[in-house]
């Protein structure tokens, strides 16, 4: 993350001098915005927001001659720094081991609280719990440019981090719910309690995504026929949420139905998957098996296949194996479970008893295409590795014989 906009500190400064608002504003937050992410954002799209390009950015280049011009014209600047060189080594060191900390106000009173990984959320609702406010600023030029993931594996890695960052939070004295909660607005505390609760949707969208598949193996019933009236209650509650998402998408911020269809699928990617490992990272924190780590991601790729293929929006399913076999293994079932759906309709000559379940089936596969492309047509670096696929069929395999015992 760097500064884009010279003038950010003191557009910020304007609103703390504001005598209306001065004395109960806490901080002024500019989106985060990066100057890599491509149009059709496969990876990124929690953090999405508008990212205006400057193309005079790009005016010198990797130029040679311009970088020694830099050099022959400002050679004072150069020598003076040469001569302080040591003075600030010894100074970073210092800095960077963060000793100066210990035994200080710092991380509980002064800077950001260091009881979760995701600090900047705590120290920003804490605030916000004590009666402060903030402001949300957006201005044309983006006043901070970072670099966003261009690979499937760093942007899970991430979201798990985060993820197991917040259910510290919701588990802490620091939970809305607790902490001096009555602050804050009642939409405010919902918006957080939204948040930091999300890791267990993981569960829900795991169940949604497997049992009604294997009732459907076992031709058990699980929705009301799609011609009885209670049918229009399950299609209203199930369309509503993506429906706003595509208003949003479309109508609010200007981005595209393939965009929308790529938030839609990373979703379901985090949910199924990093909602998952962060429950479970932090109740090996709370039993005391492992502290929660601070893991790192590399959001710099060297690699040019990675990012040519980011650019085209195809998915790089290099992934860590624990992510990737509950991806494959969910797409196989539910692709398996829509064929078995159609013999029965065949068989049964009645659409009604099944469409709900048939549906579900057929909602994830086709949202999930790119893990079957990745198992089937795909021979490249980003391709999914034929173990992984061959695991997922023998445990849904089990998965078919077993549905007697579990159902």
């Amino acid at each position: 993350m760097y500064c884009n906009d010279p003038m950010s500190a003191r557009q910020a400064m304007c609103f703390h001098l504001d005598p209306q608002i001065s004395s109960s504003l806490a901080f002024v937050q500019y989106p985060q915005t990066f100057h890599n992410v491509s149009k059709n954002d496969i990876y990124n799209t929690p953090m999405r927001t508008y990212i205006n390009l400057f193309e005079g950015r790009k005016g010198f280049g990797p130029s040679d001659a311009f970088l020694a011009s830099i050099y022959r014209n400002q050679k004072q600047i150069f020598i003076e720094n040469e001569a302080a060189s040591n003075t600030l080594i010894e100074e970073a060191t210092v800095v960077a081991s963060c000793t100066y900390e210990e035994h200080t106000k710092w991380g509980k009173q002064i800077g950001f609280l260091y009881k979760s990984v995701v600090e900047d959320v705590l120290t920003g609702m804490v605030m916000h719990c004590k009666g402060w406010i903030s402001l949300y600023y957006n201005p044309s030029r983006p006043a901070f440019l970072g670099t966003g993931t261009t690979n499937l594996n760093a942007s899970l890695i991430q979201t798990t981090r985060w993820y197991s960052g917040f259910l510290q939070i919701s588990f802490s004295k620091f939970c809305p719910l607790v902490y001096q909660p009555f602050q804050m607005s009642i939409l405010q505390t919902m918006a957080y309690l939204y948040l930091l609760f999300l890791p267990f949707t993981s569960f829900l969208v795991l169940c949604h995504s497997t049992i009604p598949q294997l009732c459907l193996f076992n031709g058990i019933k699980l929705y009301p026929k799609a011609s009885e009236p209670w049918f229009a209650i399950f299609v209203i509650v199930y369309l509503s949420s993506p429906v706003q998402h595509l208003i949003e998408t479309l109508f609010i911020t200007g981005g595209s139905r393939k965009l929308f269809w790529n938030e839609q699928r990373i979703s379901y990617f985090t949910r199924s998957t990093s909602n998952l490992f962060a429950c479970l990272a932090f109740l090996k924190n709370l039993i005391g098996m492992k502290e929660i780590e601070f893991s790192l991601t590399d959001k710099s790729s060297n690699d040019d296949d990675e990012i040519n293929r980011y650019q085209m929006d195809i998915y790089n399913f290099d992934v860590d194996r624990k992510f990737l076999l509950i991806l494959t293994t969910i797409v196989i079932l539910n692709a398996t479970s829509l064929a078995v759906g159609i013999t029965r309709v065949i068989i049964e000559k009645t659409y009604n008893e099944w469409f709900t379940q048939i549906f579900l089936s057929l909602f994830i596969t086709v949202l999930n295409y790119p893990l079957l492309e990745g198992m089937t047509i795909r021979k490249d670096k980003g391709g999914i590795p034929v173990p992984i696929t061959l695991f997922s069929i023998s445990f849904v395999i089990c998965l078919y014989y077993a549905r007697t015992l579990v159902l």
